[in-house]
């Protein structure tokens, strides 16, 4: 499934699978993790370790563990959308780090983030949580993993309990308001770059 690991000399793999070997996750080290996801083979130790002292910086140690296991792809997605999407779930949809850890969220595009908080959130069926006042707020919506993890058709019928139809044509809408405020953002900075010459 991975042609690009059969380009590597067999010296060169056993020393890299050693330097994973070295690099831990709690109990784990990250080769137990290649060995899921073959994948991160690809990506360089280094950045691996870069990476995951970033994540230590934002994740408790008993949340890092379940965030890497349920979104391997964050050790090597790029680190701007990463952080986009955490961004939007915690600012926007109001979610902590151990709510983000227990889901998959982070495997997703960020446009299917925000097109199923936006579906539940206009239609009433989700309020921004303040975790400030009440650590438990956050369980009076569906969780983040039925709300991002879960199929179109679940999402739609079991978790906002409407149509998946009214989901598609809903999904449609949100990726053409989007579309549209993204070229309107664009036009005004051209403007102001007009002005300013």
């Amino acid at each position: 499934m991975y042609p690009d690991l059969l380009q590597h000399r067999p010296s060169k793999l056993r020393d890299t699978l050693l330097q994973y070997k070295a690099i831990t996750i709690g109990k784990e080290n990250v080769l137990q993790l290649i060995q899921r996801y073959p994948v991160l083979y690809l990506v360089p130790p280094r950045k691996i370790k870069k990476r995951l002292a970033l994540l230590n910086t934002i994740f408790a140690p008993a949340e890092l563990r379940p965030l890497i296991r349920n979104n391997p792809n964050i050790l090597c997605d790029d680190w701007q959308d990463v952080s986009d999407k955490m961004m939007y779930i915690h600012t926007e949809m109001g979610l902590e780090q151990p709510q983000i850890s227990a889901s998959q969220a982070l495997q997703k595009s960020l446009m299917h983030i925000k097109t199923r908080h936006l579906f539940l959130s206009r239609a009433g069926l989700y309020v921004k949580p303040n975790l400030l006042r009440d650590k438990m707020s956050y369980r009076r919506n569906p969780s983040l993993s039925d709300i991002t993890d879960t199929s179109n058709r679940f999402f739609a019928n079991k978790v906002a309990k409407l149509s998946e139809e009214e989901y598609k044509v809903f999904s449609e809408m949100i990726r053409e308001e989007l579309d549209a405020s993204q070229s309107d953002s664009d036009d005004s900075e051209d403007e102001e770059h007009h002005a300013d010459v």
